[in-house]
Parts: C-alpha cells; structure tokens; sequence
C-alpha cells in the first residue's frame, strides 16, 4: 500500500462496475453470546504458552545465556535492528495503501498496527481482526467490496512469496550440493511455483480458460468438502467473484504490489540474518540458507491458529531447525537471535496497535 495515492487511481468510495455488490462481500459477523468460549481459548492459550517458554525453550539454551549474547550487542547495532524492525512494518503499509487505492499512510497505519496487535494477543485474534478491518475501512468511506478486493490481493501475493521461498530453499540446496535428487526437487518446486503465477495470471486475464479451470477443480474441491462435511464450492463463480473484485487494481498496479512484497519478505530476512549475527553467530556455524529454511517454515506455520500470532510455536519451529549440529558455545547465542528477532517483529505492531 503505497503512501502518495495516484490522483488518477479510482476512488475507493466509487466503485467501478467491475467490482461485486456488497451482498458479495460481506465482512464477518462479530455477533455472540456469554464469552465462556472465549473463556476456555484463553486458558488453553495461557497453558500452551506457559509450556513452550516455561518449559520447551529453555530445553535449547538458558534464559540467563540467552540475555548475556543480547547483552553484548553494541548501542548501535541494537540501533540497527530496530531501525530494521520499523523498516519492515512501514514498507507493509505501502503494501495496503498499493492494493486499497484512496488508502492514506496513516490509515494504513491504524489499520495494520491495531489489526496486528488483535492477531498477536487475542485468540481467534485473525477472524476478529477481519471484522475489524472492515469497520474500519468503512469508517473512512470505503465499500466492503473494495475492502474485500484488498484483502484478496494482499493475501494472494502473500501466499505466492510462500511457496516462492522454499522453492529458492531447494534452488539454493541444489546449487550448493550440485547432487541430482536436489536438482530435481529444485525444479519441481520452480515449476510449482511457475504454475501458481500462470493460473493467477490466466484467471485475470483470460475468463474463458478461467471458467474452464474452476470447473475442472470443482469436482476434487467438493469431494474434500464432503469428507469435511461442509456445503460445497462454486468455484467458478469463486473465480468470478475474485475478477471483479481485483481486476482494475491489479491492472494498472500488480508489479508495483509485487515489487512492495518482496521487498517486505527481504527484509523479514534481513532481519532475522541481522539479529542472529549481531548476537555472535558466524556465517560458518549458521549459513545463510539454513536460516532462510526456518523462515520458509516458520511463514507457514505462524498462518496455524494454535497461539495468537503463532506466539511459541514460531520461536520453536527456529530453534528445531537452527539449533541441531550447532556447537554448545553457539546454542545460547542462536536462541537469543530468534527471540530477539521474534520480539523486534511481534512487539512493536502491538504497542502501536492497542492505543489506536
């Protein structure tokens, strides 16, 4: 979302006739009763959370070591980190502005600082924070059509740079390894990744070959469906929905979204990479692409709403990966870089959020 809106871009309190009715995109519910739900998601959430940083961290490295890595960091490369960390959630904002035209930067800020902290703190923070999404956009003049639209293109753009990364993961193993079974896995995964960009790019441009796909997916779709026992899909008009809600934005700005979005996963790496070198840990006893692996899996699993924000389960997920083989003298300084990092990204949207 970008932060000087073009002043050719269309209003987002005028939409076109490309984008769906509002019956069509509807923002969730928020309706419920005596919160004893909420109750017991909160209880659980206490005690998954005490056993993981009780319990389940300490078993990779001491608290106490674990301050004492952070602890010698200089004032300016802790400097460094933070103006990192704030590098990251503004360049985010641009990301929302490019995909909400009419969007301000401090809209975009509100918005995503207040949405974030909900995720990271409540349970079921996600679905709440839909809701309050949609509040919020319609507050300042936008439809729930072109909210919707946003929230579609951010969240397909998001999921193309998370099978794009393990693909660069397997890529990387192959040129590193030079061994035929990693080649092959490398390309498998370039050509996944190549057939995902091809299909967004047939669905946008090509409605025919669009319909044709969304009627050969929905019989396999369904038949899931059924053994979960839920209504099934029309894809096709799924797929409909998906190109009136995003075409004329997509049109005129996808490279510019997709530009935003890497750069937002770059520095999400960059850091991770910088929070685990500043606290002592060398190139050779941690390389690059076994840190971008953990990333690549931690993406994924911070998406499982078992913790708000995938708080403890993330933190694990790095310490499972980047810990195994490494020296005892380095275990310390290795969980130290995760959490710092964990706690440069998690924090700061929820300190901003809470008061707006």
């Amino acid at each position: 979302m970008n932060t000087d809106v073009d002043e050719t871009a269309t209003s987002a309190s005028e939409p076109t006739d490309t984008t769906p009715s509002d019956s069509e995109a509807t923002p969730p519910s928020t309706q419920g009763g005596f919160p004893w739900k909420r109750i017991l998601q909160v209880g659980a959430m206490l005690v998954v959370l005490g056993f993981i940083f009780g319990g389940v961290i300490p078993a990779f490295a001491d608290y106490g070591d674990m301050f004492d890595a952070v602890k010698s960091m200089s004032w300016w490369t802790i400097a460094g980190l933070v103006v990192l960390a704030a590098a990251y959630l503004v360049e985010y904002w641009f990301v929302i502005m490019t995909a909400l035209p009419g969007l301000r930067l401090s809209e975009a800020a509100v918005v995503h600082t207040s949405t974030t902290a909900v995720t990271n703190t409540v349970p079921g923070g996600a679905a709440i924070s839909f809701g309050l999404m949609y509040a919020m956009y319609s507050s300042w003049g936008f439809p729930a059509t072109t909210t919707t639209a946003a929230l579609l293109i951010t969240g397909v753009w998001d999921n193309m740079s998370k099978i794009a990364i393990p693909a660069i993961v397997l890529a990387g193993m192959a040129v590193i390894t030079n061994t035929p079974e990693w080649w092959v896995m490398a390309i498998i995964a370039m050509i996944g990744v190549l057939l995902v960009i091809a299909l967004v790019a047939v669905v946008l441009l090509s409605p025919g070959l669009a319909d044709r796909i969304g009627l050969l997916l929905c019989r396999p779709v369904n038949a899931v469906m059924r053994w979960l026992k839920r209504d099934p899909i029309d894809i096709v008009e799924k797929i409909h929905f998906f190109r009136r809600a995003t075409n004329v934005i997509i049109a005129g700005r996808w490279w510019i979204l997709t530009l935003l979005t890497i750069g937002s996963q770059m520095l999400l790496v960059t850091l991770l990479v910088a929070c685990i070198r500043a606290v002592g840990v060398p190139s050779e006893v941690l390389p690059f692409l076994l840190i971008l692996t953990a990333y690549a899996v931690a993406r994924v699993l911070a998406a499982v709403p078992i913790t708000p924000g995938g708080l403890g389960i993330v933190e694990v997920a790095y310490l499972s990966i980047l810990t195994p083989g490494v020296p005892g003298e380095y275990r310390a300084a290795v969980a130290a870089g995760v959490l710092l990092y964990r706690a440069l990204v998690w924090f700061p949207p929820v300190l901003l959020g809470i008061p707006s």
